[in-house]
Parts: C-alpha cells; structure tokens; sequence
C-alpha cells in the first residue's frame, strides 16, 4: 500500500519518512494549491498572446494609416504639382513629337536629297550667304546704336564695329551625298546610342585623360573604369581603332555619330528627359510620406516574424 501511495503520490512518501502524518483533507488541499499555480501561470501566456495581436493590430491599422497618407499626398500635392507644370510640360512633348516626325521625314527623304545633291547645295550655300548678311545687318545695327549712345553722352568711348564673322562655308554635291548617306544609316539609332554619344562628347575632355591615366593599373582597368566608358571615347594611351579612329581620348572624325544623336533627340526629350523631370516632381512630393509607410510597413513585418517564431517555439 505504502508503495502504491510513494508511485502516485511521491510527496507523500517524504512526509511520511519524517514523521508527519498526512490526512485525505490536507493531502487534497495540497494538490489543489499545486494545480490552482498551474492555472494561475496559463493566463500569462493568454496575456502574452493577446499583447501580440495588440501588437500586430496596432502595426497593420498603422501600415493602413501610412497608405491612405500616400494616397492622400498624390491626389492633393503630386497630382496638382505636375498640373502646374502642365503648359511647360505640353510644350515639351509637342517639340518631341515635332522632332520625331521630322527625323522620320527626313530619313524617307534622304535618298531624294542624295539624287538632288547638286541643287540642295546650291541651296545651303544661298541660305549660308544669307545667314553671314543677316549677322552683319545685326552687326551694323549694334554699331549705330553704340554710336549714338557715345555722342548722347561725350564721356563714352567710341564704338568699334563688332568682330563676330559667320563661319563660312562652300558645302559640294559630294558633301551633300555624304550627308543624306548619314542620315539613312540612322534609321537603326537607338536612343541609349544617341545618349551615350552625347555623354562622351561632353565628358570626353574632363573624364578621358584621368581614364586614360589610370589604365595601366592592373585590377582597376578591367574592373573599374569599365564603368565610365559612357563618359569618355576609347582612353587607351597611344592606340587608336582602324575601325572607329578612336583611341588616346582622340574625338571622332566621323560625323556620322553626332547626325545620329541630333535626329534622336525628339526620342531622347520624350523617353528621358520628361519622363525623368515628372518622376522628380513626384518623389520629392511623396518621399516622406513613402518613406514614413516603408518604416511602418518594416515594422509590420518585423511582428510578424516575431509572432511567429513565438508561436513556433511553443509547439
């Protein structure tokens, strides 16, 4: 009997080594008391839980909150922002298109051109005289007006005729044909080409030479400057390309290139420049307020994750 009582009650059997006797009632009141502590320990853990969903209600009601701000922001100050700018931005796209149409017509033209060459020359260098007498029409002006200005007003030095010269040309048939060949050759342009070309030119001179520097380092030239190719022609010291004449941060003799970038740039101002210029207007409108929901939306998610290796833990 009294091993019966030690394996289903081993407490029992301790008292009973040191003398004490235990009745039924205090034996019971005992395992109440036992139990009553396991009961009491089981709200913490329902208390724990219900933080969480606190917790998490209180992130997803913020993630929510953050949102409507966004959405709030673009239809009160983004929206209105970019109609403000709507005239501008108007002008700009009808002088894309304008630009695009135009590199379209003068490509179909182009072989036109080519078979007229002689008389489209005659014609460019009777637009070309006409250009060098309107600067010297403006020239005289200019020099009239400063002269009348210094006898106003004896104190003032005697004007001098202007030096500005129009740049004078004698364009041949040939040219001509060299240049409606150019033309068709750019009906394949893509705009990144025109637009790394143009990054080049402008780049060329400031960028090149400490490209060209820096390329007998082992390690960076093949790594490195790679990535500046789109800010310089070809920087190798002392060579130069049969194909290309580039080479020694030389500039292209070909005018091929520089054709090709001017016809796309009706593409260039319609796919970049104001796609990029409305893109700024918006983010500088919704950087706090997209910034502020990527806080919450982290938060957010970091409960989650909490949550859950919590309730993991515990199967």
């Amino acid at each position: 009997m009294f091993q019966r009582l030690r394996r289903r009650h081993p407490g029992w059997g301790q008292y009973a080594r040191v003398g004490q006797d235990r009745t039924a009632a205090e034996f019971g009141a005992e395992s109440g008391a036992e139990s009553g502590a396991e009961s009491d320990a089981e709200p913490d853990g329902a208390t724990g839980g219900g933080k969480m969903v606190s917790e998490l209600s209180h992130d997803t009601v913020l993630v929510a909150e953050r949102s409507f701000d966004v959405f709030e922001t673009v239809t009160t100050r983004a929206a209105p922002l970019v109609l403000q700018f709507a005239v501008p931005l108007a002008i700009f796209v009808g002088v894309g298109f304008s630009l695009v149409v135009l590199r379209i017509e003068l490509i179909k033209g182009a072989p036109y051109i080519a078979s007229h060459s002689r008389k489209f020359a005659v014609l460019a260098n009777g637009v070309d005289k006409i250009l060098d007498a309107a600067l010297d029409a403006v020239k005289g002006t200019i020099f009239v007006v400063r002269f009348l200005l210094s006898l106003a007003s004896p104190h003032r030095a005697k004007p001098e005729v202007p030096t500005w010269a129009w740049p004078t040309t004698n364009i041949t048939a040939d040219e001509v044909v060299s240049f409606a060949d150019a033309i068709t050759a750019c009906s394949d342009t893509k705009t990144t080409a025109a637009v790394k070309y143009i990054t080049q030119y402008a780049g060329n001179a400031a960028v090149c030479p400490l490209l060209r520097a820096a390329t007998p380092l082992r390690g960076i030239n093949t790594t490195l400057l790679p990535a500046f190719d789109w800010l310089a022609f070809n920087y190798t010291p002392g060579a130069q390309d049969p194909a290309t004449g580039l080479g020694n941060c030389r500039l292209p003799e070909d005018y091929r290139d520089a054709v090709c970038a001017g016809l796309q740039s009706g593409h260039i101002l319609l796919e970049i420049m104001i796609p990029v210029a409305i893109g700024v207007l918006v983010f500088v409108t919704l950087l706090a307020p997209v910034f502020m929901l990527t806080v919450a939306a982290g938060k957010l998610q970091w409960t989650i994750t909490l949550d859950t290796l919590h309730l993991l833990k515990k199967l």
